[in-house]
């Protein structure tokens, strides 16, 4: 291979090998742990890319299931429909467990080399491209969507190419550029809502700011015909959504619209502290404010490396007359600011003013607003300041060429090792306990999980044993799984007999065809309401299967 192939190659080996580096040990532990907190989304985003590959290997549609909300099953609409796509391939060839981690890598290697193609267009200048794509690919906002087990966040490559193409639409024109330019804002929107409303910012700052030089008018005619292709491929995608969410037999929980009101004013936005301070800062903070020992990190540190190269290079860029850096500036703050949401809110709460006054902020008037009413987790907006900063740090070295090495490492450095995010993401293995393989042969009969709290890796032991569980995608328990319980914490509170119990439950479970208990050991959801039941069950029932961790129990 000549130095021509291997300079062409060099981008994406640099970048795959920070994904390997920022994930690590990701790619040592490829089919017995995947990236993510335990005590995170990550397994409903396994179980949420499984279903997917499954009933299209089945030749069917992903909308019905009869795996969840046993018995009558209902309709499932998955949060990363993009992802479960390009997944399934992986997840037929190599297992659910590699098909995850090489998903995260590969978005990795995307987020990294679409973000370098940003620079090198802006900058024309190899060495800055490089200093944008490090930046952006280590960004914090981004590595805690792995963290948190969140696959519809962790596509972080979507934007900056939505951005490139755009820029290259207002810039030459053309039938095919616009078309790609509009192809990539719709797959910023399918990739997460937030991304598409990050990209549709951008599309909006080069709308309003224009092209150094150019008519106005002839970009906005530009811009206007990627906005109408964008739209037109958005709206039908928009509508399936909507009507999974609102469908009478809907498995997954939505946040009504109380719900979305509180978080956007609790643990949703950005806490303005966050951008700023490294090491081991959290606001909010899990760890403290959570009962079940929940372990998401909500993360937008931007870096102060990244901070003051910025504005060096906007300075820098000022001073020599250049423009078309404004536009950086420009969505970079004005995505930081609506990050932060409707209010101040540090530390999960809102900071009140004199013990009665929240501090209103820009997104108090925009969050009735379509594209705005929906959303909850506001920092994640943080990719625009994210992305921004990384631009502008191009610039800083786009005339010091020979600076970018350093400048790129010191930005390596800094996010990977001195930012909140250090250390992370966590591994979490996929090996299934020797119970749940069992239960994978045992005879027909539908499943439910103890203890009855989020966050577990139920779902995922699905994936494993196959049966049908009592429980939506959110919650491990439904009406038919609530009956068995009500029968069985009766009888534990009447201090019945063995015998009695026994035949209590199992008349109680097999009228509601559940056959299986699995119980869970886990002191991080004690006490529970059904810790009396469960104690119940054990002395009336023969574990059917166990290991330290796990035990089954056949109720008929």
């Amino acid at each position: 291979m000549g130095p021509p192939a291997l300079r062409a190659l060099a981008p994406a080996l640099v970048y795959l090998g920070l994904g390997i580096v920022s994930t690590w040990p990701t790619a040592a532990r490829l089919g017995d742990a995947v990236p993510g907190g335990a005590r995170t989304d990550v397994w409903d985003s396994l179980w949420s890319l499984w279903f997917v590959q499954r009933a299209l290997g089945r030749g069917e549609l992903p909308w019905r299931v009869d795996l969840l909300g046993w018995p009558e099953g209902g309709v499932l609409f998955v949060a990363d429909p993009l992802n479960a796509l390009i997944a399934a391939p992986l997840i037929a060839a190599f297992g659910l467990s590699v098909g995850y981690s090489l998903l995260i890598l590969g978005h990795s290697l995307f987020a990294g080399l679409a973000a370098h193609a940003l620079g090198r267009r802006i900058f024309g200048v190899e060495a800055a491209a490089y200093v944008v794509g490090v930046a952006w690919a280590l960004a914090p906002v981004q590595r805690a969507a792995v963290e948190n087990g969140a696959s519809e966040a962790i596509a972080g490559g979507w934007l900056p190419l939505a951005a490139l193409l755009a820029l290259i639409a207002a810039e030459e024109g053309g039938a095919r550029r616009v078309i790609f330019a509009g192809l990539a804002l719709f797959f910023a929107a399918a990739a997460s809502w937030y991304s598409g409303l990050a990209a549709w910012m951008i599309w909006a700052g080069i709308l309003l700011l224009g092209r150094p030089g150019a008519p106005w008018r002839q970009t906005a005619g530009r811009l206007l015909a990627v906005a109408a292709l964008a739209l037109a491929l958005t709206a039908p995608l928009a509508y399936v959504t909507r009507l999974g969410v609102s469908h009478k037999d809907n498995l997954v929980g939505i946040k009504d619209v109380r719900e979305l009101l509180t978080v956007r004013r609790t643990v949703g936005p950005a806490d303005p502290r966050g951008w700023f301070i490294p090491g081991d800062f959290r606001s909010p903070d899990f760890r403290e404010l959570s009962r079940y020992a929940e372990g998401f990190i909500h993360c937008h540190y931007l870096g102060w490396s990244l901070i003051f190269a910025a504005a060096f290079g906007l300075y820098d860029a000022r001073r020599r007359g250049e423009r078309g850096l404004g536009l950086w500036a420009l969505v970079g703050l004005g995505g930081g600011v609506l990050a932060m949401g409707p209010v101040v809110v540090m530390d999960g709460q809102p900071w009140i003013l004199d013990r009665r006054l929240a501090v209103p902020l820009p997104y108090f008037l925009l969050e009735g607003a379509p594209g705005f009413s929906g959303l909850s987790l506001l920092y994640r907006l943080g990719m625009l300041p994210a992305l921004g900063l990384a631009v502008l740090a191009g610039s800083a070295v786009a005339r010091r060429p020979n600076l970018a090495p350093g400048l790129a490492a010191l930005v390596a450095v800094e996010l990977l090792w001195l930012s909140p995010m250090r250390g992370l993401p966590s591994m979490t293995p996929t090996v299934a306990e020797a119970p749940i393989q069992w239960l994978a042969e045992a005879p027909d009969g539908a499943v439910m999980n103890f203890p009855v709290v989020g966050g577990r890796g139920y779902l995922f032991e699905q994936t494993v044993h196959g049966k049908p569980v009592a429980a939506s995608l959110n919650f491990p328990n439904n009406e038919a799984s609530r009956r068995v319980w009500s029968a069985a914490i009766k009888a534990a509170a009447d201090k019945q007999p063995a015998e009695a119990v026994r035949r209590k439950v199992g008349e109680a479970a097999r009228r509601q065809k559940i056959r299986y208990l699995v119980v869970h050991h886990d002191a991080d959801a004690r006490p529970d309401m059904h810790d009396d039941a469960v104690r119940a069950i054990a002395g009336a029932f023969t574990v059917a299967a166990e290991s330290p961790a796990v035990q089954v129990y056949a109720l008929w």
